[in-house]
């Protein structure tokens, strides 16, 4: 049949695009007849789908075990998510891939890139598309993710949802009006062509940085991205959009948050916290390498001494800071393209980073669960543990300064100065006799 010379003349004509989980056949014009064609499927769809289907009937657990292994997500999550976003495929995507490639197997293939963090030549070989196609699909829906689902899922408790946040951390770890934990890790790249040498980092690889914060549920309600990997936390922050607002007091501003009752009256709450004397707003919890200030909460220094009060103050600190520790870890776990990629480019190392932790957020709150071999121990342990604090039972150790690199915003002269900076300690003496009268966390 293939030496047929009108089989050759009709076959450069014959489209055979692959398709997921489907058969069919179409019927294309060949030398002025119409002829129904049978679409074969390729590898994946065979060998490998086929006989997940055969042993799911025997063991029905087996298939949601597999998507949670390689996506991340649970089955029935899985199509949700992509009869939400399926969108993004249908615009971005060329038409001559849309046609070959339905939306769901270019979803499943960007979440395996994301999860696995391997090259785009074995994310073909595994999903039987060229690597020309699988860089294609990725691009594009990395943009498409950044733009659409990132604005949903990574947004600053306001409102009712920062009383609920303020009152988780409270039972966390002892702190009243802790808005967020705030700290930095890194986004691994391999070095760029141009302006390389500053994208290394002082772990001593090329990253970009990454400046988040995040709530009790290790949920990301702020995330930054892209700066060179030479810049520490502490400038991302000072140069970050949320110092800004925070300075203006566009966010964890002390006005009360109006709220419609079940009666229908409205009622105000506030989201201030009077303490001895002291009004103590909303603030964030960060580590040594932040400037301390109004928003910014961190450990006493150690250097003299601690007293019983400080010391009780450090441990409440650093058990309500671990939170953002704790994210990174299954952040880096979960999608394992953070630490281990083939990028070269910061601008897309950037969205990833946005779209992986926008997803981190959804998985986490559909509880799609995490299994703790994903973890990096070795690289990971840097993050889930502080730099500078060794905990040995109750007691810590830390070496950052207190009033290090204070105040964050210029001073209009040296009696602002004075009055800022006793108000700041004030507040601190403030929360040290609160955590002192409360009870002891273990």
């Amino acid at each position: 049949m293939i030496c047929n010379p009108w089989f050759l003349a009709a076959l450069p004509r014959v489209r055979m695009p692959r398709r997921l989980w489907s058969q069919y056949g179409r019927k294309v014009r060949v030398g002025g007849r119409r002829v129904t064609v049978e679409i074969r499927n390729g590898l994946w769809e065979v060998s490998v789908l086929g006989h997940w289907l055969r042993l799911g009937r025997m063991y029905p657990d087996l298939e949601n075990a597999h998507y949670v292994q390689n996506f991340r997500m649970s089955k029935v999550f899985f199509w949700k998510f992509v009869s939400d976003y399926d969108i993004i495929f249908r615009k971005v995507v060329p038409k001559r891939i849309r046609d070959a490639i339905p939306p769901p197997k270019c979803m499943a293939m960007l979440l395996y890139w994301l999860a696995r963090g391997s090259s785009f030549r074995d994310v073909g070989t595994q999903f039987h598309v060229s690597p020309a196609v699988v860089h294609k699909i990725i691009h594009n829906g990395v943009k498409g993710l950044r733009e659409r689902l990132v604005p949903r899922a990574i947004r600053f408790p306001e409102g009712m949802e920062l009383l609920q946040v303020m009152h988780d951390f409270k039972n966390l770890g002892g702190l009243p009006c802790v808005a967020g934990a705030m700290d930095g890790t890194f986004f691994h790249i391999l070095k760029p062509s141009y302006n390389g040498d500053a994208y290394w980092c002082y772990k001593g690889f090329p990253a970009i940085s990454v400046l988040a914060v995040v709530d009790a549920r290790m949920i990301f309600t702020y995330v930054r991205s892209g700066l060179h990997g030479s810049v520490g936390d502490a400038g991302a922050f000072m140069t970050s959009e949320l110092s800004s607002r925070l300075q203006h007091g566009q966010v964890l501003g002390p006005d009360p948050v109006p709220h419609v009752d079940e009666s229908g009256a409205l009622v105000y709450y506030p989201v201030t916290q009077v303490v001895q004397g002291i009004t103590i707003a909303p603030y964030l919890v960060a580590d040594s390498a932040f400037a301390l200030s109004n928003k910014v909460m961190k450990c006493y220094d150690d250097k003299d001494g601690l007293s019983a009060v400080q010391d009780d103050f450090n441990y409440c600190v650093i058990r309500t800071r671990r939170v953002v520790e704790n994210a990174f870890a299954r952040l880096k776990g979960r999608w394992q393209v953070v630490v281990n990629n083939h990028i070269y480019d910061p601008e897309f190392a950037s969205s990833v980073c946005q779209v992986v932790c926008a997803l981190h957020n959804v998985v986490e709150t559909r509880n799609c669960g995490f299994r703790e071999e994903w973890l990096q121990v070795e690289e990971d342990l840097r993050d889930r543990v502080p730099d500078y604090v060794t905990v040995c039972g109750r007691n810590m150790y830390g070496n950052g300064q207190l009033l290090h690199r204070l105040p964050m915003f210029p001073l209009r002269s040296c009696e602002c100065e004075k009055r800022w900076r006793s108000n700041v300690i004030c507040i601190l003496n403030v929360l040290y006799a609160y955590i002192c009268n409360h009870k002891r966390y273990s």
